[in-house]
């Protein structure tokens, strides 16, 4: 196993040696990864595995962590549009 850049989107690091579905992870999306992880179900398919594995590491850092219902407006405000706004 080699040494190369975090595969996440946007995540700047280097040196990472940690291979996760054929991606390269820094120790901070790998700690990410496991708050993510805790939080699945007790029994799962192994689909379903692959399918979150794949959707976290299709998002840039910390896109995975909890944030504050102020936070969860302003994301939410990021994604809604009123067709008035043009």
């Amino acid at each position: 196993m080699g040494v190369m850049s975090c595969q996440r989107p946007e995540c700047p690091e280097i040196l990472c040696r940690r291979l996760v579905a054929g991606a390269y992870l820094c120790e901070g999306c790998w700690d990410e990864l496991l708050r993510f992880k805790a939080g699945w179900p007790e029994t799962m398919k192994r689909s379903e595995v692959r399918t979150k594995l794949c959707a976290f590491l299709e998002v840039p850092p910390g896109s995975y962590s909890t944030i504050s219902r102020e936070e969860v407006d302003e994301e939410f405000n990021r994604f809604v549009r009123d067709g008035d706004d043009d």
